[in-house]
């Protein structure tokens, strides 16, 4: 949560507070 949000989420918002984000990424090409 230190690289994101953090302590307090977004105000207001859909991310609340210490929240982990998580992505998933698809490789397309490698050259």
């Amino acid at each position: 949560y230190a690289l994101a949000y953090g302590e307090q989420g977004t105000p207001g918002g859909p991310i609340g507070p210490k929240a982990d984000l998580d992505f998933e990424v698809e490789l397309k090409d490698v050259n």
